[in-house]
């Protein structure tokens, strides 16, 4: 491929069909081409009109690194490819697997031809001059283009929430459950208060379910056992006491 006739030194694509384990309906495996080392300078116009000799071409798509996802809108505004920097790939979809070998067995001794007089390709200082004279956006079309975005964005979320809800303490095929936003109860943040507010009420759920004191025994037995506490908790304070006073560390007034 050459920018122009003048040009000695051309620049070399590599081409063959395109294979993948996943099926895209935008890129059929038997009528896409898949290119590499396309340079920022060719476009999809570029492309069109230099393999259009081999068959009618349906789409082409421009990316920076090959994917096998499948392609978005195509925007009129916001490009995902950046052109100017860098070499990028193509894939050219055909209209039939017979283009995709014309195109294989193209003449290597005659390399194409990127610009002529009808569709001149720009660089350098005349791409800057024709992108500064370029007239400014149309408005309108920017706003309906922006619009349709939104409404497909918020067509998305209500299908993911839709599904969330449909999803919702329905076990996975290892028998896990998801936990999503959607669900009755939503959560609250883990912190210290929560924690003890949940123990505390784990606790108070337990002795409610317990049946403490239910026969007259049991009551007679606690209070012992109460009295029992007490008596020991006061014989040990007062061997601390004395225990004190001995050691003359003890200054009751």
């Amino acid at each position: 491929m050459k920018i122009d006739e003048k040009m000695k030194t051309p620049v070399y694509l590599y081409l063959k069909q395109y294979s993948t384990k996943e099926n895209d309906p935008r890129k059929p495996k038997d009528r896409t081409m898949f290119m590499l080392n396309l340079p920022p300078y060719c476009d999809e116009r570029c492309l069109e009109r230099l393999f259009c000799q081999c068959g009618k071409i349906v789409d082409i798509f421009i990316h920076k690194k090959p994917t096998a996802l499948e392609p978005g809108i195509q925007s009129e505004f916001f490009t995902d490819f950046d052109t100017s920097k860098g070499f990028g790939i193509a894939y050219v979809v055909f209209n039939s697997p017979k283009a995709v070998h014309k195109a294989l067995k193209l003449d290597f001794n005659k390399p194409l031809v990127m610009s002529n007089i009808d569709t001149p390709v720009l660089l350098g200082m005349k791409k800057w001059k024709a992108q500064f004279q370029k007239p400014t956006i149309d408005k309108k079309k920017l706003q309906k283009e922006i619009d349709e975005y939104m409404q497909r964005y918020d067509e998305q979320v209500d299908q993911e929430k839709q599904h969330e809800k449909e999803s919702e303490g329905i076990p996975n095929e290892e028998g896990w459950v998801t936990i999503t936003r959607q669900g009755k109860n939503k959560g609250a943040p883990k912190n210290d208060s929560l924690q003890r507010k949940i123990h505390a009420r784990e606790r108070k759920r337990n002795k409610e379910k317990e049946l403490l004191n239910f026969y007259t025994f049991q009551a007679r037995e606690s209070k012992i056992q109460y009295i029992a506490d007490l008596k020991k908790k006061f014989q040990e304070d007062k061997n601390k006491i004395a225990i004190m006073k001995e050691q003359r560390k003890f200054k009751p007034y």
